[in-house]
């Protein structure tokens, strides 16, 4: 990525509404009722990855550690 799109990429993240606090709570949300889920396959893992990670991020530009 070139800094121009790069540059273009932080002025759309800076154009819109803070999202990841919710979308955080919202994972711990479905985290808090994953045992009374019925999930198979992709879910199963899409789960796993978000409770592995969720915690360990505090805006929705880290990438992964």
């Amino acid at each position: 990525m070139d800094a121009a799109e790069e540059v273009e990429r932080l002025n759309r993240i800076a154009r819109n509404p803070p999202l990841f606090p919710i979308a955080q709570r919202l994972c711990h949300q479905l985290l808090e009722h994953r045992d009374g889920l019925v999930v198979e396959g992709m879910s199963e893992w899409w789960l796993d990855d978000i409770a592995e990670v969720i915690d360990n991020r505090t805006t929705d530009l880290e990438g992964p550690t």
